[in-house]
């Protein structure tokens, strides 16, 4: 796999052809010498990826700017092997310094007893010990997916099938749930470990 440092530049690379190539099919840039330079110069998006061109940078920009949350990796009892977390506790303290988020998810919802909606609206939330009493608790509503990461045919179908558990915060207002920002990888795993009698993952 490529570095990232040669996918930004290679990226940088493909805007500056694109923007050169929009300006001279509607301007002369030989009547402005500046602008002239300044679209020859192959290097001019490098100051902008200079703090993620390394993988570690990235990393860092990526946390200290957009939210990233690290996965950890977990062993699997009684194997070698790992699954990889991302820790919902973390993500929900991100939440709640974004802006607009935590207070979409606090609202104070108005029910309508004639409509069945949302999971609010169903018996088992409204007399659940916790949701019944305190409408603020934050709900995670978990599904699961799986998925191969090739197309193996024969005998090694299924040997690289990966299972992943994804969460939205059912606070949400409805609208939103479906939103792919709202909606976070929680749990990656090999689908063998799930599907086993009395899964390695409950032990």
């Amino acid at each position: 796999m490529k570095k990232s440092s040669t996918l930004f530049m290679n990226l940088a690379q493909l805007i500056h052809n694109v923007i050169r190539s929009h300006i001279t099919a509607k301007y002369n840039i030989e009547d402005d010498y500046d602008l002239h330079v300044l679209l020859q110069d192959d290097n001019i998006f490098v100051p902008a990826v200079d703090q993620i061109v390394a993988d570690r940078s990235l990393v860092t920009y990526c946390e200290q700017h957009l939210g990233l949350v690290k996965p950890v990796a977990s062993k699997i009892n009684d194997t070698q092997e790992t699954f990889q977390y991302v820790p919902i506790l973390s993500l929900l303290q991100k939440n709640r310094k974004a802006g607009g988020v935590w207070e979409n998810m606090t609202r104070d919802r108005k029910d309508n007893p004639e409509l069945l909606e949302v999971f609010d609206d169903g018996n088992i939330c409204k007399q659940h010990e916790l949701f019944s009493t305190d409408r603020l608790a934050l709900r995670i509503h978990l599904y699961t997916d799986e998925f191969e990461i090739c197309n193996p045919i024969g005998p090694k179908r299924k040997k690289h099938k990966i299972c992943a558990f994804y969460y939205v915060i059912g606070n949400l207002h409805p609208k939103y749930r479906s939103h792919l920002k709202h909606i976070h990888l929680a749990l990656l795993v090999r689908h063998r470990f799930v599907t086993c009698p009395f899964s390695y993952l409950l032990c």
